[in-house]
């Protein structure tokens, strides 16, 4: 969890006080720092943060010096049955012998696939300052119009009918020459001007499979870099 404060946002590890019932303990970085000890002491080989958003609390636990720290991506949340069927097999093949690497990855294919592994939306991550997409809705709101509540949804997930889009539909990764993700590209991905401001470029959102030599694009607002799935 986090503490904002003027200037300055501190990271936690929430727990309940031991002696006092309903009562936040904030174990921050400091005391994490004093309780663990220096680098070479405390041992720890492997630590496992599985909340949502849990990226910066993983970073506190790479700082005091764990060499192997598995947390969620800031940006995005995580479903409690991914997490747990995650959790099941990275363990057990770390007591099988395999290495934290080999155990991450058993982990992530025993997601892959599986019913659990849904597609998700951008409404799924936080969005940067510059994301069209956000400011698009924040702009209706501001100016009170109304719109279907699953408006947002439906911007990111292709109608077969008015789109024509023959792209599987669960999954955000579509033809380059979809009509649909054609028409969402000039909506809301950055024109090639403001690439260049943001010293990104097209390639970002699309790719050329060298094996077929077909171009797929990622069908995301603002960051095309986020799986958008559970793994």
């Amino acid at each position: 969890m986090r503490n904002g404060k003027p200037g300055k946002t501190t990271y936690y590890l929430a727990f309940e006080e031991v002696e006092r019932f309903c009562v936040l303990d904030q174990l921050t970085e400091d005391r994490l720092s004093k309780l663990l000890g220096r680098n070479d002491e405390h041992g720890v080989k492997v630590v496992f943060v599985s909340a949502c958003h849990s990226e910066m609390i993983g970073q506190i636990f790479k700082r005091v010096g764990v060499p192997v720290v598995i947390a969620v991506n800031s940006l995005t949340p995580i479903l409690d049955d991914v997490c747990r069927k995650f959790s099941r097999h990275f363990y057990e093949h770390l007591v099988q012998g395999n290495t934290p690497k080999e155990a991450f990855k058993a982990g992530k294919d025993a997601v892959k696939g599986s019913k659990l592994d849904v597609y998700s939306c951008c409404c799924a991550h936080k969005h940067k300052a510059w994301c069209k997409w956000e400011k698009h809705f924040k702009q209706l709101e501001k100016n009170k119009q109304e719109y279907d509540k699953d408006a947002p949804h439906d911007l990111h997930m292709p109608n077969s009918i008015e789109q024509n889009c023959k792209c599987p539909k669960k999954s955000n990764i579509h033809k380059s020459t979809c009509r649909y993700y054609i028409s969402f590209r000039e909506a809301f991905i950055p024109s090639n001007s403001e690439l260049d401001a943001l010293k990104l470029d097209i390639f970002n959102w699309e790719n050329l499979d060298p094996r077929t030599m077909q171009c797929t694009a990622k069908v995301c607002c603002c960051s095309p870099e986020i799986p958008h799935d559970e793994t």
